[in-house]
């Protein structure tokens, strides 16, 4: 396989979206699990898998989408959009992914594979159906995120808090919000030929949804912060304040927004989550 053929094949996967898949280490972390060998182990198991399960959906979701996207000035690039694959060769490859993505995770754990599988079906409900209807397109984009929180929860052996479950939800709706923002400036009038719900959308109503959902989710971290016994902990909500208005602004300002790309680009973005995440792993595993 030639390098420009790799590259291909890496685009149809979706790589740069392996990272959202980082969520399946964040129970063991919050669990002070993560440098113990066996849950760190099923953990990064149930990553790889679940790697190779999330590219077949993704998959399936451009086969589907690739008549649309072909109005897009970004998405025509993918692979079965432009022509560079074939529906056939792409579903064979997603079929194999599927199959050796689905062992590996049996072999971490059989609990996380049963939720892998909630993924698959929430993506397939998503995918025929819920796209096309008004904040439920974005509310099962947000159920994927928590799903994610489950399968690296039960890989690890470990409990999901209930502050866990509600951050990671508001956060995901935040952001889910900001995409959509983001599409509407993107196709400008061509916005509802290539994405049928963003009819139902307008600039004003996403820009107030996403205010409620980052006050949400920093009121419960903040409320997080607060239980943990910690007498400094409570200042790494300047970070994740930081991190959430970079978002923001990102998408206000700067007319831009997919997660999948400015979560890896933007410099401050990345500054914050990296900081938030020294900051938060110094206090819980040393008890400062």
């Amino acid at each position: 396989m030639d390098y420009n053929k790799l590259k291909i094949f890496l685009r149809l996967l979706r790589v740069k979206q392996y990272t959202k898949n980082l969520m399946l280490f964040i129970p063991i972390v919050f669990a002070r699990e993560i440098f113990h060998t066996k849950p760190f182990f099923h953990t990064a198991l149930a990553f790889l898998g679940f790697c190779l399960i999330t590219s077949s959906t993704y998959i399936l979701n451009d086969i589907i989408d690739a008549p649309k996207d072909r109005l897009h000035p970004k998405k025509r690039n993918r692979p079965i959009a432009k022509g560079d694959i074939s529906i056939k060769t792409a579903s064979m490859v997603g079929i194999f992914l599927f199959v050796v993505g689905s062992i590996l995770v049996i072999k971490a754990s059989i609990l996380a594979f049963g939720m892998s599988m909630v993924y698959v079906l929430n993506s397939f409900v998503y995918s025929f159906y819920f796209k096309k209807k008004q904040l439920f397109d974005v509310f099962f984009i947000a159920f994927g995120f928590l799903i994610r929180i489950y399968i690296g929860a039960f890989a690890s052996s470990v409990d999901v808090s209930p502050y866990l479950f509600l951050d990671m939800f508001f956060i995901s709706l935040y952001l889910g919000f900001g995409k959509r923002r983001y599409e509407l400036f993107t196709m400008e009038e061509k916005s509802q030929d290539f994405k049928e719900v963003l009819k139902y959308y307008s600039v004003y109503y996403l820009d107030q949804l996403m205010v409620i959902s980052a006050t949400l989710s920093l009121g419960i971290y903040a409320m997080y912060t607060l239980s943990v016994p910690s007498k400094i902990f409570f200042y790494s909500v300047i970070i994740a304040t930081f991190g959430i208005f970079r978002y923001y602004h990102i998408t206000h300002n700067l007319k831009s927004g997919e997660p999948s790309e400015e979560l890896l680009n933007d410099k401050l973005i990345l500054l914050s989550a990296s900081l938030l995440v020294l900051y938060d792993g110094v206090i819980l595993y040393f008890h400062f």
